[in-house]
């Protein structure tokens, strides 16, 4: 449960509830609409090929709905691998203007050194 109420599952969690929620209304909504559509549009047909229009316009249903969810949490997980390759860049990109202060910082120590040991030699 704790794992759910953290700040950056805030997200998923939003996500997996709308999902859930589309997989039990849209389908049923789907299947009275198809069904009301087919009885009302083909007079003389049986009420179970209303009926069976009806179900697989609902299964379809469930399969998009499915397939949006995973295709989503595919493209989320890409968009984590593309953030920590940023961060492990600007991390890289702070380590080598850290070395370059550094280095900086030698040069001058250098050359104060020099300038002291040129001021003891005269």
């Amino acid at each position: 449960g704790e794992v759910l109420r953290r700040k950056e599952n805030e997200f998923v969690v939003r996500k997996l509830i709308v999902s859930t929620v589309m997989m039990f209304t849209i389908p049923v909504v789907v299947l009275f609409l198809v069904r009301h559509t087919a009885e009302a549009m083909l007079d003389d047909v049986d009420k179970h090929i209303a009926l069976t229009y009806a179900a697989i316009a609902a299964i379809m249903t469930v399969i998009v709905i499915m397939a949006s969810y995973v295709l989503s949490a595919f493209q989320e997980d890409q968009l984590d691998e593309i953030e920590a390759l940023d961060e492990e860049d600007d991390e890289e990109e702070e380590d080598e203007e850290e070395e370059e202060d550094e280095e900086e910082e030698d040069e001058e120590d250098e050359e104060q050194d020099e300038e002291e040991e040129e001021e003891d030699g005269d």
